[in-house]
């Protein structure tokens, strides 16, 4: 790039090109001096790099939905309801305390405007409690991820939320 001269003042030369950084490799390798403050804490180990974020995103939309349902854990049957609702799985509120990493079934009433129609039976979805806490004492809500559904089950239930989400 040319200069041009202005009357009056001093030529003025570019600064010399500073040099190129080091590539990243070298950068890491090279010794720092101190500078007074301590050195920042190593990088986590492998292993707990692979803790998901508390924020997730979820694969399926979730609705709040409130219907009958059935928990068979075992032999034995409880009452619940839905807090909410998606393809992947269920928020249950129940009083029945059980403990994470259960496996259940969930029979689901699927209702609308709580009109149940006697013809249907309710859609009956195995899961596994994700997690539980008590929100209040004997009322306790439980996160539960459904298992394999039948592709016709599957059905039901997308027809199911389609309509709620359409209110």
């Amino acid at each position: 790039m040319a200069e041009e001269k202005v009357e009056g003042r001093p030529e003025v030369s570019a600064p010399p090109a500073a040099p190129l950084a080091p590539p990243a490799a070298q950068r890491a390798s090279a010794k720092r001096k101190p500078a007074g403050r301590p050195a920042p804490p190593p990088p986590p180990p492998a292993a707990a790099s692979a803790i998901q974020p508390a924020r997730q995103r979820r694969a399926y939309h979730r609705y709040e939905v409130d219907v009958a349902a059935d928990l068979r854990v075992g032999a034995e049957v409880f009452a619940a309801r839905t807090r909410d609702l998606s393809e992947g799985g269920v928020g249950l509120i129940t009083e029945l305390p059980l403990p994470d990493g259960a496996d259940i079934w969930v029979s689901l009433f699927l209702t609308i405007d709580e009109i149940e129609d006697e013809s249907t039976e309710p859609l009956p979805v195995p899961g596994k409690i994700q997690w539980a806490t008590e929100i209040e004492p004997g009322v306790h809500h439980l996160g539960v991820k459904f298992g394999e559904i039948d592709p016709a089950e599957r059905e039901v239930l997308r027809s199911f939320l389609v309509q709620v989400g359409s209110r």
